[in-house]
């Protein structure tokens, strides 16, 4: 049944209460599976010369709160301005096509999206073509492409 207590402020308060009905679940068996998504950026893109690729362990490595530094870093492209209104723009593609804009940064399939738009810390992939060549096709990509794939993957990394 139920046991009331009262509580007052500044003094402790104690009941014993006796359980008379112990409940116990039946065992259950949990099967998991690989992620074949994940398995199609890891196996298939990285595993090409094309792109340059950084995982979650390597953004951690590079201790930054947003996106655009450690591309720069990665090289290949110029980042002007910071925090949400941050442009990246490939060097290679402006350098063949100079009336290229900002690189199209795609994240979890969704482009256009903005380079700062979500922290490293939630970044679990991280794929970069300066150019065309080699991107991912179902992409615009002729100013080049940042494929950015968070760590909760709300759609499935192309293949």
């Amino acid at each position: 049944g139920d046991v009331a207590v009262e509580l007052r402020p500044n003094r402790a308060a104690s009941q014993n209460v006796l359980l008379r009905r112990v409940v116990s679940l039946d065992s259950m068996r949990v099967v998991a599976r690989r992620s074949r998504r994940y398995a199609d950026f890891e196996y298939r893109r990285r595993n090409s010369s094309s792109g340059r690729f950084l995982t979650a362990g390597d953004l951690a490595k590079e201790h930054a709160t947003e996106l655009a530094p450690v591309i720069q870093h990665v090289g290949g492209f110029t980042v002007v301005g910071f925090g949400p209104n941050t442009q990246v723009f490939s060097t290679a593609a402006r350098a063949s096509r100079p009336n290229c804009k900002e690189a199209n940064v795609v994240i979890d399939g969704v482009d256009q999206a903005t380079i700062n738009m979500v922290p490293p810390h939630d970044i679990a992939a991280v794929e970069i073509y300066a150019e065309a060549a080699g991107a991912p096709g179902q992409y615009r990509s002729e100013c080049g492409l940042i494929l950015v794939w968070t760590k909760r993957w709300r759609s499935t990394p192309p293949t």
